[in-house]
């Protein structure tokens, strides 16, 4: 999986927060909607990707390749 800068969202297309990189290894994750299960944070890489996964997030990019296979 691979982890960029950017807006997460859940598979129902809704914005549910954003990834900024402050520093080589670090991220913080903020908080859009009012989901108690996301707040906002500061994570490395490794903790980011876990948290994508956890939460069920995704990239548009990756939603829409998703749409595109039919899952």
């Amino acid at each position: 999986m691979y982890l960029k800068p950017g807006a997460l969202y859940d598979k129902e297309e809704i914005k549910r927060c954003e990834l900024v990189k402050i520093k080589e290894n670090m991220y913080q994750i903020i908080k859009i909607s009012n989901n108690k299960n996301i707040w906002a944070c500061g994570v490395t890489e490794h903790e980011a990707k876990r948290f994508k996964r956890m939460n069920k997030l995704f990239y548009k990019d990756e939603l829409q390749r998703m749409n595109a296979y039919g899952q």
